[in-house]
């Protein structure tokens, strides 16, 4: 355990893994004080979020990832561990520089697919496809739809209340501030 004073707050950093389990499973530990916050603009990870944030994150996982189950896949977990060092290897000996996100999402998608689905797509090694690329893909689609839900539906019903119809008067306004020649 590490004392560190930081300004006026004092910081103990944690490195034996029994308390860490304690700490990260302990629902009075579910707040994250607000250094966590500047924390947060480099990451979003588990150490960062706040508690309610994570506690929603995982309710699905613990459904999915129950102990019976983590511990019935463990060999394929190691295989697939295993797989993906040798991969990585490859960037290591080189010093090559690559995207450490592509590969960790080809190990989830693996790990997943023989786990919950019985298929082994083997991403990692056969690299067929670029799953982080069509993740992207998928998730800036699903904006444009609530993008266009929004101009197409939302707005044109948002001009029916008060506040809306003073809301496109503003937006004439500042459109003809911004169309306006200044010479």
């Amino acid at each position: 355990m590490i004392k560190l004073w930081i300004g006026a707050k004092l910081a103990i950093i944690v490195t034996n893994p029994k308390y860490i389990e304690k700490i990260l499973t302990s629902p009075a530990a579910i707040e994250k004080d607000s250094v966590y916050d500047f924390i947060g603009l480099v990451g979003n990870g588990l150490f960062v979020r706040n508690g309610k944030e994570w506690q929603d994150l995982r309710k699905p996982l613990d459904k999915l990832l129950t102990k019976k189950m983590v511990e019935s896949n463990l060999d394929m977990f190691h295989e697939k561990s295993i797989k993906l060092c040798n991969v990585l290897n490859k960037y290591a000996k080189t010093g090559e520089n690559f995207n450490v996100r592509h590969y960790i999402t080809n190990f989830t998608t693996d790990a997943l697919s023989v786990s919950t689905f019985g298929h082994d797509l083997n991403e990692i090694e056969k690299d067929n496809h670029n799953i982080s690329e069509l993740i992207d893909c998928v998730i800036e689609n699903l904006v444009k739809v609530v993008k266009n839900f929004i101009n197409v539906i939302y707005l044109p019903l948002a001009t029916i209340s008060n506040e809306g119809k003073r809301l496109k008067e503003i937006c004439k306004s500042l459109w003809k501030l911004s169309c306006e020649n200044p010479n």
